[in-house]
């Protein structure tokens, strides 16, 4: 889907290893919405203006990509179930970003956060049962990032992840 101002909402994508859908353009909207991966593009800089509400990924494919892949600016993803994912969003290259109400479970990674990045807000998620990390950011060029209230765990406590439950870098 591309252009400025659209909605997607109440639909459900059932393919396997393919994005479902990739957005680019201006102020997205996609609501109530299932689907196993997608993408969220634009260059870092431009304004994107992606609002990601209440979203879903209840499938067991789509192999060793993202759930939600995003790049560019001031994009909101709020409110989402994550189930089954080898990497819930794997955020690069985008400037101000807000994370929040989100709940990742059985995942490699939850939140990954990579790039040129700056003014991130990530706020109030659950992952549980992550593999390597709930949170993670990989960058020297990381700005001004918030990571407040979040709960990272496992809930079987004799297995141990390979990563940590969050690595701010």
């Amino acid at each position: 889907a591309s252009g400025m101002e659209f909605q997607i909402s109440h639909c459900k994508f059932t393919n396997g290893s393919v994005p479902s859908m990739t957005i680019t353009g201006e102020n997205a909207l996609l609501v109530d919405t299932d689907f196993t991966i997608a993408q969220l593009g634009a260059s870092a800089n431009t304004h994107s203006g992606a609002r990601i509400y209440r979203c879903s990924r209840t499938g067991n494919s789509g192999g060793m990509q993202p759930w939600l892949a995003i790049t560019g600016d001031d994009i909101v993803i709020d409110g989402c179930y994550v189930c089954n994912a080898y990497i819930g969003i794997n955020a690069m290259n985008s400037n101000r970003v807000i994370i929040t109400n989100n709940y990742f479970h059985t995942v490699n990674n939850g939140i990954m956060v990579s790039g040129d990045v700056s003014g991130y807000n990530i706020l109030n998620n659950m992952i549980l049962d992550y593999i390597g990390y709930g949170i993670f950011t990989q960058s020297q060029s990381c700005q001004y990032i918030n990571v407040i209230g979040n709960y990272v765990a496992m809930e079987d406590v004799n297995i141990v992840p390979s990563g940590y439950p969050m690595a701010i870098a």
